[in-house]
């Protein structure tokens, strides 16, 4: 509701009312920078407005929502909605309505000291959420890694020592053609970079680590530390000081994701460096969000260059990006992902050896699926035998095809559905659903998939506002159920127990899992009982590795209904996003207004 005056807004206040505002607020005080920026954004919107000392600053915020949305008092967000027209920046002060303002503005003050006090309780449980999740992954860290002591060939803590080993030893050229019975590369140009590089702090601070083939399966308890603590300090770049940039005001979300046992295991008890791609994809969803696309496409472009699996995102992101923006902004992207691959290849291309490179990034001979993987492909080989059955060709095309339409027919819809109705951060929820959506339909449907690479879609779920806490809940600890016949091969159970309990006591805090809905009993038995099952039976001689073959059937059958649920939902929000952005279009606000909004 708009106040109306007896006399036009552009004359100036008389003497009696400013004396009465001096009388009643007391002497004028400076505006802080926050301030000031919301002045000059609703005088940018209404330069007519009238600038007295707090009214165009109190306009301003009670006109912007996100500024609104750290309201909780929901009386005091009525008084506001009451006094103040939501639908305008044109704010008309009469002497009469001196009272009434003043009342307003006190509310709007407290406000603000009621946000100040949360702003700093949230920053300090933020760094508490991080502190304690470098100490579980440094406790973590300390339990067997991937093929310790388990010659001859080890397992993936030797296979990156030995790239350091050879990136740093042997000219570019053999880089991906040397030895490759043994570990050989087959990471992208810039993963191979980062090697060379942790080669050559290696040899500073134990020159036998990575001397040339007398190192191989070379273990101390020294070596040990730096290797483990190279992924520490790259997740806490990576993946943590991100996160905790998105998710420092919902510190809630913040310790969900940092407990998620698939997250901390992977990298800090298998022993790997997925920090970097996902990390990276994380910075592009910040670039996004605070609408840097250029500095967005080159964050993925880097991604992708460390590590293949990055690519389980790239529909979204490309569709995204294509959709979003307008021909300069495109331009831009194209330059920089253009440029930031020729950087990473460049090296590589001059040596001769992009085509060993490639070949070695894509490896069509290793098979549709590695180990008992939860996706579609092993589901059709114990039913089907269709990787017996199908040759290797045909394997490649139905692979191809199949996450071709999973994963980009949903990100389709909702790339074009949002750039036309709605607004950023709406934009910001949808995109990091796409993440999830294309990243799963990869895992179920694409070709040669580790355990491991649940990893990827699993890491950008917690980045979407709102998500359904039973989706959610029972994704995640799916992930990390799932990885138990690799944890148990490598005698990491230990380490898995813990961090299982911590991270269902932390699903449990949030939302209250003690009450939970029955499909979240049901979804759990499966698993509890392949937990126990194996402690009392023992598997028939026939089929040894029974219970683990059971996992992965059961985690399959919730990761495909999961890609159901979060596809459904990704249509769904945009459908009603739309629906609501052409009621609102339709309506009889003001169009100058309505833009704001949209």
């Amino acid at each position: 509701m708009c106040i109306p005056s007896s006399r036009s807004t552009k004359d100036p206040p008389s003497i009696e009312e400013k004396r009465a505002r001096e009388r009643i607020r007391g002497p004028p005080r400076h505006k802080t920078a926050a301030e000031q920026e919301l002045v000059h954004r609703a005088l940018s919107h209404q330069p007519q407005l009238r600038r007295f000392d707090s009214a165009d600053y109190f306009t301003a915020m009670a006109a912007d929502k996100e500024k609104k949305s750290f309201i909780q008092d929901e009386e005091k967000n009525h008084q506001i909605d009451d006094f103040l027209d939501r639908d305008t920046y044109t704010r008309v002060l009469d002497e009469d309505d001196i009272n009434e303002y003043t009342n307003a503005e006190a509310i709007l003050y407290d406000l603000n000291a009621t946000h100040n006090k949360d702003f700093h309780k949230s920053t300090s449980i933020a760094w508490a959420i991080v502190m304690l999740a470098l100490v579980l992954r440094w406790g973590v860290s300390l339990h067997p890694y991937s093929g310790e002591a388990s010659p001859p060939r080890f397992g993936d803590y030797e296979a990156h020592r030995h790239w350091m080993e050879i990136t740093l030893n042997l000219p570019l050229q053999q880089w991906y053609q040397y030895d490759l019975q043994y570990w050989g590369l087959d990471y992208p140009p810039l993963m191979a970079y980062i090697e060379y590089a942790l080669g050559f702090v290696s040899r500073l601070v134990e020159p036998n680590s990575v001397a040339f083939e007398i190192s191989r399966g070379y273990e101390t308890p020294s070596h040990r530390s730096f290797m483990r603590g190279t992924v520490l300090i790259f997740d806490a770049l990576f993946i943590i000081f991100p996160l905790y940039l998105l998710l420092w005001r919902h510190p809630e979300r913040l310790a969900l994701v940092l407990s998620s046992p698939a997250l901390v295991l992977v990298d800090h008890a298998h022993f790997q460096y997925n920090s970097l791609p996902i990390g990276c994809t994380i910075w592009c969803l910040w670039a996004m969000k605070n609408k840097y696309p250029a500095l967005a496409a080159i964050f993925f472009s880097l991604a992708c260059n460390c590590k293949q699996t990055a690519l389980y995102y790239a529909p979204a992101v490309f569709i995204f990006m294509l959709l979003e923006s307008k021909i300069w902004t495109l331009t831009k992207i194209a330059i920089s992902t253009i440029t930031t691959f020729f950087i990473c290849w460049w090296p590589i291309i001059r040596a001769g050896a992009a085509l060993d490179a490639l070949a070695r990034l894509f490896p069509i001979d290793r098979g549709v699926f590695e180990d008992k993987v939860g996706n579609f492909w092993y589901v059709a080989q114990v039913f089907l035998r269709a990787r017996d059955k199908l040759s290797q060709t045909n394997l490649v095309k139905i692979a191809t095809g199949l996450t071709a339409v999973f994963a980009f027919i949903p990100c389709c819809i909702a790339a074009f559905r949002s750039s036309f109705f709605i607004n950023i951060s709406q934009k910001s929820t949808i995109f990091a659903l796409s993440l999830h959506v294309s990243a799963l339909a990869f895992f179920l449907f694409s070709y040669h998939v580790h355990e491991k690479a649940i990893l990827v879609p699993l890491v950008p779920l917690f980045l979407v506002p709102e998500t359904p806490p039973l989706y959610t809940s029972i994704f995640s600890l799916t992930a990390g159920i799932s990885l138990l016949p690799l944890l148990i091969f490598e005698q990491s159970t230990m380490a898995y127990l813990p961090i299982l309990i911590v991270h269902i006591l932390t699903l449990d805090y949030n939302w209250q899992l003690h009450n939970a809905h029955w499909k979240f009993r049901c979804a759990l038995v499966p698993f509890i009982i392949c937990h126990f099952l194996p402690l009392f039976i023992m598997p028939p001689t026939r089929f040894p590795h029974l219970y683990s073959a059971l996992l992965a059937l059961i985690s399959a059958a919730i990761f495909g209904i999961s890609y159901l649920a979060s596809a459904f939902r990704l249509i769904n929000i945009t459908s009603s996003c739309c629906s609501f952005a052409v009621g609102d279009a339709s309506s009889s606000v003001p169009t100058h207004n309505n833009k704001k909004f949209q």
